[in-house]
């Protein structure tokens, strides 16, 4: 059952692993032309970032509407709010049937989904699952799909970043290896290490003091903004997993994706932020300071002689 499963998920992964394949290779040979070596790692770690900047540019109108639909629930969460309070102590099942359409009502009348906001994260996971394929296939036969095959998968398969950190390795093989009194290899250890701390950083950086900005205050005792609060502590948790059991490799992938991630928020927040939040105060400040400079008519400059004369 498990393995005519696992054939499946490979069946589907095949196309997006070709398409995977293409731009690592893109990237590799367009580095190959600024004078990076082919068994270069620091090529393959850069085309990985390259991949990186190709699927989140895709996804940006997903992310807009993303965005769109974060602002929709803040506005109608003080309307679920009093729903649920309506309700609060009542258990019984046509009580909470009661509440679930009353809630469902007001998402479908003000153009809310609540599952749009992991729309992005939902459509990287297939490209997450075919690079981390790529890298496994490369490391075990020095050959893919797509491109990445023959004397290219071979050079793919043999980099190194620094010249001892091969893409495939993990904290973990090392972790393991080192328990066991074998050989191991240090630097991975530390440049997972380190790609983990910066993804826990970005992350904090972003739910600390990026995001809360663009909440408006009537909806900071919501819960849409406790669960977004309860993912600061999850999320952190999930990256040192991460860091501790996937190739570096991947851990270049969600690095830079992350890093995208914090830019790309703090941009709209900026450009864009919600009505009745801290960003939107401030745009209005900046706004209205370039409406002062613009104001009336414009003086020319007046040197020293006229303005002796005046």
């Amino acid at each position: 059952m498990f393995d005519g499963l696992f054939d499946f998920l490979q069946n589907i992964l095949l196309p997006i692993k070709w398409v995977i394949e293409q731009i690592l290779v893109f990237f590799h040979t367009l580095l190959g032309f600024l004078g990076f070596g082919d068994k270069s790692g620091l090529s393959w770690a850069l085309s990985i970032v390259g991949l990186v900047i190709v699927i989140r540019a895709t996804l940006i109108p997903v992310f807009l509407k993303q965005i769109r639909a974060q602002r929709k629930m803040l506005e109608i969460a003080p309307e679920v709010r009093r729903i649920q309070e309506k309700y609060k102590g009542k258990r019984d099942v046509l009580s909470r049937q009661s509440m679930n359409q009353e809630m469902m009502e007001i998402y479908r009348v003000r153009g809310a989904n609540p599952l749009s906001s992991c729309l992005p994260i939902v459509l990287q996971m297939p490209v997450f699952f075919g690079l981390y394929q790529v890298i496994e296939s490369a490391q075990n036969a020095g050959t893919g799909v797509g491109p990445l095959n023959g004397p290219l998968g071979m050079d793919f398969r043999d980099s190194r970043i620094f010249g001892v950190v091969p893409l495939h390795d993990s904290f973990s093989h090392d972790f393991y290896a080192l328990q066991a009194g074998q050989a191991f290899n240090l630097i991975t250890m530390i440049v997972a290490g380190v790609l983990t701390a910066i993804m826990i950083a970005v992350q904090l950086f972003t739910q600390l003091k990026v995001i809360p900005k663009n909440i408006p205050e009537n909806a900071k005792n919501t819960s849409v903004y406790k669960n977004q609060k309860v993912m600061l502590y999850l999320l952190p948790i999930m990256f040192l997993g991460m860091g501790f059991s996937f190739p570096v490799g991947i851990l270049i992938y969600w690095t830079a994706s992350n890093v995208w991630s914090a830019v790309q928020q703090a941009v709209a927040i900026y450009r864009n932020p919600s009505p009745g939040s801290l960003a939107f105060e401030l745009r209005r400040k900046r706004l209205g300071v370039q409406n002062k400079k613009t104001k009336g008519q414009r003086q020319q400059p007046v040197n020293k002689r006229r303005a002796k004369r005046r």
